[in-house]
């Protein structure tokens, strides 16, 4: 069977092989370096998710979970600084609820933002907000604790950035 034609394919990813999603008939073309040459040889075709997630040595068959959409390639190279993906389960499941792809990718992008700051707080590598009562500023010791964790709070932050002095 000939190629799909999709106007807007998606750039997916499993097991580091890389693949086009085609959203309007839902199937894969892959990218690896072999279905390149058979593509270049005329007996290509494209894979359903299954059968691409088995394709690329996955065993899980769960290709909802481990197929990803990628939505920031990241700088210089696929998982490079700045690279996010989303589980294309996830993706789909965006689209059906009426979203074009650019306001699924701007959700994902929310969502991998806010689930990195927890992690983040959850490790304790970034400080939790205090708690929602506010700092007096007429209580000389209240307030000067608030600016002590401040100042320790931006040299914790400086001190792992070359170049900045507290």
């Amino acid at each position: 069977a000939p190629l799909a034609v999709d106007p807007r394919p998606i750039s997916v990813v499993c097991r580091n092989k890389q693949g086009q999603f085609r959203p309007l008939v839902r199937m894969i073309r892959c990218l690896c370096a072999s279905c390149h040459n058979a593509t270049l040889e005329g007996r290509h075709e494209e894979f359903d998710p299954r059968k691409w997630e088995a394709h690329c040595g996955s065993v899980a068959k769960k290709w909802k979970s481990s197929i990803k959409v990628v939505i920031d390639p990241g700088k210089g190279f696929l998982g490079g600084e700045g690279y996010q993906d989303i589980p294309i389960g996830k993706w789909l499941e965006m689209q059906d609820d009426g979203m074009t792809p650019a306001q699924a990718i701007a959700a994902a992008v929310e969502t991998n933002r806010m689930n990195e700051a927890a992690a983040k707080a959850a490790a304790g590598l970034i400080d939790t907000p205090p708690p929602d009562a506010p700092v007096d500023p007429f209580d000389p010791k209240e307030a000067a604790a608030a600016a002590k964790d401040l100042r320790d709070a931006f040299a914790r932050a400086s001190s792992k950035r070359a170049g900045l002095r507290v």
